[in-house]
């Protein structure tokens, strides 16, 4: 009887033990095994639009200022809008697409995101000096423009995940 007990009390501290929790993220998310990791930079809030590429799976994200980590299943897929504020905006046809590539079983960095209506302003230019390179895409609705601007701030986003944790940072690749 006492060697069963011994058993019973070691096997609930053992699980007890090598049992982890999520960390978390920027409020009430969790940072997921693996996934794709953003920074929102410039809005509360941003539902991003996807496309794989080769399947033609439509994806929608919803990401909050801060790091957001969402699964997204592997492969490419291909920014074609956003909607903020209630308002929803395509990718123009003319111009560079974002695409995103997501690798199975890897935590996958999908950028540093700033937004401006019609066009990223002098106020957002401290984002933009963080980032080692930006890209600009350009989007429209039926009556107006905005400019999504993705960039690397990669190092920034791994220092934050570790202030956040406490602990070492996820281990991130660039996914675009």
């Amino acid at each position: 009887m006492k060697t069963l007990i011994h058993f019973l009390v070691f096997t609930i501290l053992s699980a007890c033990s090598t049992q982890k929790s999520a960390p978390m993220v920027s409020g009430p998310k969790t940072v997921e095994k693996k996934g794709a990791v953003w920074s929102l930079l410039s809005h509360d809030k941003i539902t991003l639009y996807f496309k794989h590429i080769e399947t033609q799976k439509k994806l929608s994200l919803i990401l909050e200022r801060g790091i957001s980590q969402r699964t997204i299943a592997s492969g490419h897929w291909e920014l074609t809008g956003f909607e903020q504020n209630g308002k929803s905006f395509l990718a123009t046809s003319s111009s560079k697409k974002f695409v995103l590539n997501i690798r199975p079983r890897l935590n996958v960095y999908g950028g540093s995101i700033v937004l401006g209506c019609p066009k990223i302003t002098s106020s957002d230019f401290k984002y933009l000096k963080q980032m080692k390179f930006f890209n600009r895409y350009h989007f429209k609705s039926s009556n107006h423009t905005c400019e999504l601007v993705v960039g690397n701030d990669l190092a920034g986003v791994k220092e934050e995940l570790k202030n956040l944790h406490k602990s070492k940072s996820l281990n991130l690749i660039m996914g675009f």
